[in-house]
């Protein structure tokens, strides 16, 4: 009834002459014949940093750059995750939440209004859900999902040091798809409908 998985992952960065661990652990239980609790931490290092630069205007454009741990820090996240899911007869409902926090973002500014120019730091924090129902027949499948959520920032040159919606933060996005099995051929379509980006005047 109960299933437990713990490992770790170790990663050396030749250019930075450091070893990274990163510790997972991953916990199943059977609750009934069709219902399954699912739980998952884990912590993830990334050493290519996608960037983002501002300007004058308040405009965003993003570089992808190598973490040096000096200018740009190795992102560093942790992730939290607990759901449940239900299964019968080829039917299957999942309901899942998570919360995720990223440290060692990077923001290039350069503002001449507010006299702000240089690399600054930051951290990040989402959190949110996400509901699905599934069905299957006859090898054919049908789904649809819903995702709400919320993606927070934080840098060093916010002016009241308080969490800001970030500029990929999307509330909501529904998607639909079905993929039917005709041995050998397949065919497949889906739709993906997402709103609530945050309103870059603000």
């Amino acid at each position: 009834r109960l299933s437990l998985k713990a490992g770790i992952r170790l990663n050396y960065g030749f250019n930075l002459e450091e070893l990274f661990m990163e510790p997972r652990l991953s916990l199943s239980y059977k609750a009934g014949q069709n219902w399954r609790l699912n739980a998952a931490w884990g912590l993830y290092d990334q050493f290519i940093a996608l960037s983002s630069v501002v300007d004058d205007l308040g405009n965003f454009r993003y570089i992808w750059t190598v973490c040096d741990n000096e200018d740009v820090p190795v992102l560093k996240a942790m992730h939290l995750v607990a759901g449940v899911t239900y299964e019968k007869n080829d039917l299957t409902f999942s309901l899942e939440s998570y919360f995720r926090t990223t440290t060692g973002l990077t923001r290039f500014v350069r503002n001449n209004y507010y006299h702000e120019e240089g690399i600054f730091q930051g951290k990040g924090r989402s959190y949110g859900m996400d509901v699905m129902l599934k069905k299957d027949y006859r090898g054919h499948s049908a789904w649809i999902s819903y995702s709400l959520s919320s993606t927070e920032e934080l840098f060093e040159y916010f002016l009241n040091s308080e969490y800001r919606r970030s500029p990929q933060d999307q509330r909501h996005e529904v998607k639909i798809a079905l993929m039917l099995n005709f041995d050998p051929i397949y065919f497949s379509a889906d739709y993906v409908f997402g709103s609530g980006f945050p309103n870059p005047a603000y």
